[in-house]
């Protein structure tokens, strides 16, 4: 028989049940009802893993380049990099795809790699981003690019242009400023797809800048003797302007989500 907290089930459950704890006095362990829809909130066998899970399963990468001229070179070499690297580590072949390349076939069937600017990223629809356990905010203000009043005396050379920052929150801490990368592994769920498989694992890649976001993708992976974010890769990390030089001492947030998805103090490291 089966015993999970002391508590013994009178009949061993089938595999793949679910099995959950109530909140009754005393606590006991049930064979739940929704076996095949618990990875809608929950991490289940689909989602419970770290980064290497996304490209364990069929995945596909998804370059946003588009809406963010700045980052369009960083993120095409970022997909390149990280398709070849699968090709000479392990022999996959990973497509890279824009935005509007993804079919339902490919939606219903791949993890997906995200790669893009913040900015950009805000054309995942709502509902996909509604569920990221990491947020990704983005602030406008007006500033005055001292050049562009030198340059010219004209009326109105000098009207302030309105400028965006990214800014990245992970549990309590919120991380912004120049040369912050961000990778963090999220949830997705397709009513569509079939049933049993409806849960998918995303990896989600951006920058505050398109030099933090480059440090992300390339440095853990330089030698491309393993797969990029096929190995040693936790539920998700952040990078600090040092990265580059300080190896992992420049991390400055790792760490694994909880059964839901929540942030954990006990599983994760912080530098805020």
């Amino acid at each position: 028989s089966l015993a999970i907290d002391s508590f013994a089930f009178d009949m061993t459950p089938s595999p793949g049940s679910h099995l959950c704890r109530t909140d009754s006095t005393p606590r006991r362990w049930l064979v739940c009802p929704d076996r095949d829809v618990h990875e809608k909130t929950e991490r289940g066998p689909s989602t419970w893993a770290p980064a290497r899970q996304v490209t364990l399963s069929r995945f596909a990468i998804v370059a946003h380049s588009e809406h963010d001229p700045a980052f369009a070179q960083a993120v095409q070499d970022a997909a390149l990099y990280i398709s070849h690297g699968h090709l000479m580590a392990v022999h996959s072949h990973a497509q890279v795809l824009r935005p509007q390349d993804i079919t339902e076939s490919i939606r219903l069937t791949h993890n997906l790699i995200h790669l893009g600017s913040p900015s950009a990223l805000q054309a995942v629809p709502d509902s996909v981003r509604s569920r990221w356990p990491a947020k990704i905010q983005i602030s406008h203000h007006g500033s005055t690019p001292p050049d562009r009043c030198l340059a010219s005396a004209r009326p109105g050379a000098c009207a302030p242009m309105e400028k965006s920052e990214a800014s990245f929150t992970v549990g309590p801490c919120e991380f912004h400023g120049a040369r912050h990368g961000m990778v963090f592994t999220a949830p997705r769920w397709e009513e569509d797809a079939s049933v049993g498989a409806q849960a998918f694992l995303d990896l989600i890649v951006t920058g505050t800048d398109s030099s933090g976001f480059i440090d992300i993708v390339t440095y853990h992976h330089a030698t491309l003797a393993r797969s990029p974010f096929g190995n040693m890769a936790p539920d998700y990390f952040i990078s600090g302007p040092q990265y580059k030089a300080k190896g992992f001492a420049g991390l400055v947030a790792a760490g694994f989500w909880g059964a839901q998805w929540e942030w954990r103090a006990d599983s994760a490291y912080m530098e805020c």
